[in-house]
């Protein structure tokens, strides 16, 4: 076997980890793209015009493949209804959907998952990850932070967690929304650098 084979077979499986690499992070370009568009759409944005006068923005982190993470669900059937706080001090309604567990940093990690009690008839496949990592407050807003999944993205009791789609609630940038606090259940001890941050000018 000559050494322009053995080349060709390197530089072969190096595209293909490139590629794979990739593809995994694809779908979080779009997102992240598709939030900044948002925000930057006078029609879209949800802030007042007094708001946006100070609006920094929206920053991210890095997209990194290592938050593109492999997760195995179990259902809570009939799970039990809480009162989930809000920034507003008001209460906002919660049932329990189901647990996610996932490694990560060399700890295994759980993450509770809810849906909106009662059913949103809008979006009633919408799952509910509201979460709070060891950025907030530093680099990261310091209420939490939220992931959204869809019932039909959980296949055989496994689904994808994409951290580099995590987002900040309203109320980031506005007082005038009633936005969940994460509850202590979903409080991670590690720090998640990935999804929205703060702007180079919050921190």
């Amino acid at each position: 076997m000559n050494k322009f084979y053995l080349s060709s077979i390197f530089l072969s499986l190096v595209f293909m980890l490139f590629s794979c690499q990739q593809d995994k992070l694809k779908s979080a370009a779009k997102y992240q793209q598709e939030l900044k568009s948002f925000y930057e759409n006078p029609q879209t944005n949800p802030l007042t015009e007094a708001e946006r006068k100070n609006f920094k923005g929206i920053s991210f982190f890095p997209l990194a493949e290592k938050y593109v993470l492999k997760a195995t669900f179990t259902p809570v059937l009939d799970g039990a209804v809480i009162e989930m706080p809000t920034s507003a001090q008001k209460i906002k309604y919660y049932k329990t959907y189901g647990y996610f567990y996932f490694s990560l940093e060399g700890q295994e990690l759980k993450l509770t998952a809810f849906v909106p009690e009662p059913v949103n008839p809008e979006n009633p496949n919408h799952i509910f990850i509201p979460f709070k990592d060891a950025t907030n407050g530093k680099t990261s807003y310091g209420a939490g932070r939220y992931l959204d999944l869809e019932k039909t993205d959980i296949v055989q009791g496994r689904t994808i967690l994409d951290f580099n789609k995590a987002y900040n609630p309203y109320c980031a940038y506005s007082e005038a929304y009633n936005c969940p606090i994460p509850p202590q259940e979903n409080i991670l001890p590690i720090a998640i650098e990935a999804g929205v941050s703060l702007s180079a000018a919050e921190h």
